[in-house]
């Protein structure tokens, strides 16, 4: 009886009670098909923006790199030619 006991302990120590852990590279808790969580700060933007009755997905515009003036050109060549390379397209522009 005694060997039972001391075998049972070992066997305790080497396999604590609860859920097994999991494997380095297992799956989030929510698994593969969980959504992605926004951060705090996204939440509140888009709560402020909600809240304050704008409605519209489409960003501001913003600062920094304007919008080519030659847009139309471009889709015009790349409608013409599907497999336009950009290093062409910069050629045309110039």
């Amino acid at each position: 009886m005694g060997e039972a006991v001391v075998i049972s302990n070992v066997i305790a120590a080497q396999h604590p009670p609860g859920p097994p852990p999991a494997a380095p590279n297992a799956p989030p808790p929510g698994g593969q098909y969980s959504l992605p969580q926004m951060s705090a700060r996204v939440t509140r933007n888009w709560f402020k923006r909600l809240q304050s009755g704008n409605f519209d997905v489409i960003n501001n515009p913003r600062s920094g790199r304007p919008v080519t003036d030659k847009v139309n050109a471009v889709l015009k060549n790349v409608e013409q030619d599907r497999n336009i390379s950009s290093y062409d397209i910069a050629e045309e522009k110039d």
